[in-house]
């Protein structure tokens, strides 16, 4: 029997990889993950190895609450953006002022008036930046409970067919259709999980 825990890690691998941009980043972790599902083979069965595929990407991009997931950080990220969009337009008009002001202050109030300005403009950009990473980490909270759904479905269909090995469909040239099974634990994901509810997480202290 395969056991879950080991189904988290490689969940979590295969989400890394799905979402990484850093493509030299992509072999090291599906080799921990070939690593993590080979500790719950036996050594006598390695000579008799069932394989099936996984393409995470698909599971991912069919499951109707990741859909749920990004739509609703969609309409947060543009809250988010308008809010911005708003807030430049102020320090614009402030910034236009100050310059106006130039030629009528005294250099070292005008002087003050500009630290002061350019000091507010970079809390403002270090703000919207907070913004958008708390956004980032929110959405991945949010596939970690697609993902620990997916554990036990994952597991279940891979034992059901003797599987004691899990490939991800990128990192192999070619695979039988009847190996994959992706579109079965779609099927089963979407079944017990259709929504997911993002709630926006502060951001770890520094």
């Amino acid at each position: 029997m395969i056991k879950t825990k080991y189904f988290s890690l490689i969940l979590e691998l295969g989400s890394k990889m799905a979402f990484s941009e850093q493509k030299s980043v992509y072999s090291s972790l599906w080799i921990a993950l070939f690593v993590a599902f080979s500790l719950v083979i036996p050594a006598s069965a390695v000579k008799a190895e069932i394989v099936v595929i996984l393409d995470l990407g698909k599971v991912l991009a069919n499951s109707k609450a990741m859909t749920d997931i990004n739509r609703q950080i969609k309409i947060l990220e543009t809250e988010i953006r308008a809010v911005g969009i708003e807030r430049e337009k102020q320090l614009r008009d402030e910034q236009d002022e100050l310059n106006r002001q130039r030629v009528i202050l005294p250099p070292e109030t005008f002087e003050q008036k500009k630290k002061a300005f350019n000091k507010k403009a970079k809390l403002f950009k270090n703000e919207m930046q907070s913004k958008l990473r708390q956004l980032a980490l929110s959405r991945s909270v949010s596939i970690n409970k697609i993902e620990k759904t997916m554990e036990p479905i994952v597991s279940k269909i891979a034992a059901s067919v003797g599987a004691t090995l899990i490939l991800e469909k990128k990192q192999i040239l070619f695979g039988a259709k009847n190996l994959d099974i992706s579109s079965r634990i779609i099927k089963q994901l979407n079944a017990v999980l259709t929504t997911v509810p993002v709630k926006l997480v502060p951001l770890p202290k520094k």
